[in-house]
């Protein structure tokens, strides 16, 4: 089975020298150019390409809002080619912060593409290796892929707001290193969310980090979502991922617990456990019950070891929660019910 490579450039030239070179494998085949995001569009959906090697510099959209559309809507391994690279390196990371896999700055003239080719078809193999998890061991790149031991087939999703970071804290210490993914939505301003999650790193035998674009999730790491992006999370070829939304808050919140519940009880069903701690307001109770309806197991903190019980309590006046539990008695029960 070949690779499938969609090229999306406005120079059809570039196009076909990139083909030819492309091609030149014996593992990949270009399956059709386009001029601009809404050709890519329809040819993504028509031919399901496994690789995208993009732009920035198109009509009608720019490359890197495209990207953004494609990490939102369909996640698949990106390469970004452009001649804009070399006079604004800054978009190297704000393509990687988007998801895409490499960045790879496009020769100035047609004809020095060849010089950057074996680059080309080497960021190719790795983005479909790596995004697919398949073995490649004996891969003639070398390429490995991640062991399945680290892959995480279960999670555990946590809301928290108000008296949150203290719960978390208290939580998260009481976790082994082989437990589930854990993903949180803990309402936070903007900027504060990457420190909380290097203190919890420091403080925690877990690894604790800002949730990522795109990121694959694995057994004994807990992924906080950005105080102004939306996490959830989409279940790809057997694995979890992360995905980061900038859509409109839900619940007055951005990050918003509702969504990311609502995404769990999609995505992973009864391999999922849900969990809201103390804070205040509803976001969360609905999704809660999500989960619950879609087979998760469902926990809230009780009022007694709660700062604010007004999250708690909404999912409970809908008939939510599996159990309530004193903040202490949380972190075994999820162990228990993992073992379960």
């Amino acid at each position: 089975m070949k690779i499938k490579v969609l090229i999306v450039d406005a120079s059809v030239s570039v196009c076909h020298a990139m083909r030819a070179i492309i091609n030149s494998q014996n593992d990949l085949q270009v399956v059709g150019f386009a001029q601009d995001p809404y050709q890519a569009r329809t040819l993504i959906k028509s031919h399901k390409p496994d690789v995208l090697v993009l732009s920035i510099e198109l009509p009608k959209m720019d490359g890197m809002s495209f990207l953004r559309k494609i990490m939102t809507l369909r996640p698949m391994p990106v390469i970004i080619f452009s001649k804009l690279l070399a006079v604004q390196p800054a978009l190297v990371k704000k393509a990687k912060d988007i998801g895409a896999f490499a960045c790879l700055e496009k020769p100035q003239t047609e004809a020095e593409i060849a010089k950057v080719a074996p680059l080309l078809i080497k960021y190719i193999h790795r983005s479909y290796f790596r995004f697919n998890h398949q073995e490649v061991a004996e891969h003639p790149l070398g390429i490995k892929s991640e062991p399945m031991i680290t892959i995480a087939h279960k999670i555990i999703a946590i809301g928290a707001s108000t008296g949150g970071t203290e719960a978390l804290t208290t939580l998260l210490q009481m976790m082994p290193v082989d437990c589930p993914a854990i993903v949180i939505v803990q309402h936070m301003p903007f900027g504060f969310t990457k420190s909380f999650a290097s203190r919890l790193q420091s403080q925690c035998q877990i690894e604790v980090c800002e949730a990522n674009h795109n990121q694959l999730l694995k057994k004994g790491t807990a992924y906080i979502a950005p105080g102004d992006k939306h996490l959830i999370i989409q279940k790809r070829s057997g694995c979890f991922y992360t995905i980061l939304s900038e859509e409109a808050p839900l619940n007055k919140h951005r990050p918003s617990i509702d969504l990311l519940f609502d995404s769990v009880a999609e995505h992973a069903r009864h391999n999922s456990i849900g969990v809201i701690l103390t804070g205040m307001g509803k976001d969360g109770a609905n999704g809660l019950l999500a989960m619950k309806q879609a087979g998760a197991k469902t926990i809230i903190q009780d009022e007694q070891t709660s700062v604010i019980y007004g999250m708690p309590f909404a999912a409970k006046k809908l008939g939510a929660a599996d159990y309530e539990l004193a903040l202490n008695r949380i972190a075994p029960t999820l162990i228990q019910l993992v073992k379960k």
